[in-house]
């Protein structure tokens, strides 16, 4: 009866560690998502995803964007960005909004800010514009 009990202590204590430790990094999670809302506010830039996907999609270590920030995936969204949207011979170059480099610099900057100079020089050399409405 005692060996039951203590194996029963032993799982429910475990169980309640992962919780608290889950529970605190949620918290963490929320706060860089609240963090990157904040500027996104002052910096006047929508913001249209619920904080919770943010959240869920950045944690607190800042995801996939912080894990490789110049990663090829990374590198054709920006060339995707910057085109006319046609495929083949019909596909041109487009001058891009500075807003999308903005955004891109905040979510690097709120989860990985060593990581910014090396994007900062990448986009520092592209042309930019207010060209979306």
């Amino acid at each position: 009866m005692y060996l039951i009990l203590a194996a029963a202590f032993v799982v429910l204590t475990a169980i309640a560690a992962i919780a608290y430790h889950q529970a605190r990094v949620d918290q963490q999670d929320l706060d860089k998502a609240k963090e990157l809302q904040a500027r996104f506010t002052a910096a006047r830039l929508p913001f249209p995803v619920d904080l919770n996907d943010i959240t869920r999609m950045f944690r607190s270590d800042g995801g996939a964007v912080c894990a490789d920030p110049e990663s090829a995936l990374r590198q054709a969204r920006w060339q995707q960005d910057m085109s006319n949207g046609a495929t083949g011979p019909g596909q041109r170059p487009i001058i891009s909004d500075r807003d999308i480099a903005l955004a891109d610099t905040l979510i690097i900057d709120t989860y990985c800010p060593s990581k910014l100079p090396a994007f900062r020089a990448k986009i520092d050399n592209l042309k930019l514009d207010d060209t979306a409405r």
